[in-house]
Parts: structure tokens; sequence; C-alpha cells
């Protein structure tokens, strides 16, 4: 275990970076989906307690009398299960249960084996997305992906992770409320909610038949950037505490990575 971890430190030295953190000077109105509006006319159909966004009639807020628990079942037509539904298309699992998040059944996968570059996003201070530590984060990947996503528009950059967020539509999703472009990139903060409930997230994946981040060794990469060349990462080795670090935002290829490593860019929703 000695050599493993050693191991792991020298390679998140190598390609983990740090900078002093930024102060964010630049306070941008909350958007409709940062306030919560996050549904269409079509997907409140059969919702209650419908409200309108002030600034965005089309986005709207409702309920629709589902909380569930941590580790219950998030399918595609909107309701929930503590069990499998068969008849039903699962799309994720409740890993935030007080504010309706749910964790994807998916994930964009990083190993040696796979050979894939870890692209993150371009170098630089992103306007409206307030840097965060490692374990201080309790940051939201629903606002940090939309605060990307609007300087990606307006600064012509590229941020592939949280543009794959976005872009990712889960199979069997027929509705607006689960399709493209309403999962974000998951957030530090979120990740340490799925951490401390990751017994009851492991279960739910499990009823599924499917395994959450598995390996020997896995990481998790967030949305949550630590200064204007890093975001923040955690990395887990069996038996050991988890590894808070800084990872540099764009890694030239996974080969850098031991085998047996996967580091997963899960995606979020709220539901």
């Amino acid at each position: 275990m000695k050599k493993t971890t050693i191991i792991g430190a020298a390679l998140l030295m190598a390609v983990f970076g740090i900078k002093t953190v930024k102060a964010q000077t630049c306070i941008k109105p909350p958007s409709c989906e940062e306030l919560g509006y996050i549904y269409s006319a079509e997907d409140c159909l059969n919702g209650n307690n419908i409200l309108k966004c002030p600034t965005d009639l089309s986005k709207m807020i409702c309920s629709f009398d589902i909380i569930g628990n941590e580790g219950d079942i998030l399918y595609a037509d909107h309701s929930i299960s503590s069990g499998v539904v068969k008849a039903k298309k699962p799309i994720g699992v409740i890993f935030d249960a007080s504010n309706r998040l749910a964790i994807s059944l998916e994930a964009q996968e990083f190993s040696r084996s796979n050979s894939n570059k870890i692209n993150w996003g371009e170098d630089g201070e992103i306007l409206n997305l307030v840097n965060c530590q490692g374990k201080e984060c309790n940051d939201s990947g629903i606002d940090n992906t939309s605060a990307i996503m609007s300087y990606a528009q307006k600064s012509g950059k590229s941020f592939p992770l949280a543009e794959d967020a976005r872009t990712y539509a889960p199979s069997g999703c027929e509705q607006s409320w689960c399709g493209a472009g309403k999962w974000s990139f998951i957030s530090m903060g979120e990740i340490k909610k799925v951490l401390i409930k990751t017994s009851s997230v492991v279960s739910g994946f499990k009823a599924l038949g499917l395994q959450f981040a598995s390996g020997s060794v896995r990481g998790f990469l967030t949305s949550s950037p630590a200064n204007d060349t890093g975001f923040n990462s955690v990395h887990i080795v069996s038996g050991l505490e988890p590894i808070y670090t800084p990872m540099s935002r764009k890694v030239p290829d996974t080969s850098v990575l031991p085998n047996g490593w996967v580091l997963y860019a899960y995606r979020v929703i709220r539901y």
C-alpha cells in the first residue's frame, strides 16, 4: 500500500498544478436556471405549483410530488423508486434528495488503456465562476456549468467536459426535462455529497446491475476550478483517505496514469 501511495503521489504531482487563487470581482445576476427555473411548459404538464421565471416566461419551476431518498433510482418518466421497475428506463441515482439531485448512470471515463486526453478547457479566469480548493468547495455543478457555457459562448473558448455534460442525453429519455441541455458537469461540492452517501449510491447502481466508479484507484473530475490553469479532482485508493488535489486543465495523454487507474466525469441533474 505504501508503494502505491508513493507512486500515486508522484503522479499526482506530475499532472496537477497549483496557482494562486484569484479573487472574483465581477457579479452577474443569476440566470433563470440558476434560480431553479429549469423546466419548460411541456415538462410541467403533469406538474404542480407552476411558477414562471420573471425574466424568461418559457422557463418554469414546478413540483412533481417526488422527493425520494439517497440511493433511489430516477427514471426517464420523471418518477423514482427504491427498487427496479423493469418497465421503466432508469437514468440516474439520487445522491442529494433535499436538493433533488441525481447522478448519471454513465460517465466519461479516462484511463491508461483508452488513451483519451483529458481536456477540461482553456486556461484563464472564467468570469462569474468562483475558484475553490478541494474539501472547501461547496459549489453547484448546475451553476458551474451554466457559467462555463456562458463564458465559452462569449469568449469562443472551448470547455469539452462541460460541453459534453450539456449535450448528454441518456438513452430512453423522451421528455425534454432529462434530455440534452439539462445535464451538468458535477462539481466538487456535489462529489463530496456523493462520497458521504457512497453506500446508498452504490446500492442504487448495483440494483440496476451496474458498478459505480469501478477500479482499484479511481478519481472524479469536477467542474470546480481551482485557479486559472487547474480544476479540482479527488482520487480514492482502497484503504486510504480521499486525496483532494487540483489537476491541470489539459493532460496530454492518459498514458501517464498507472494501470488500474480510472478517472470519471459524471453528470448531474435536478429532477
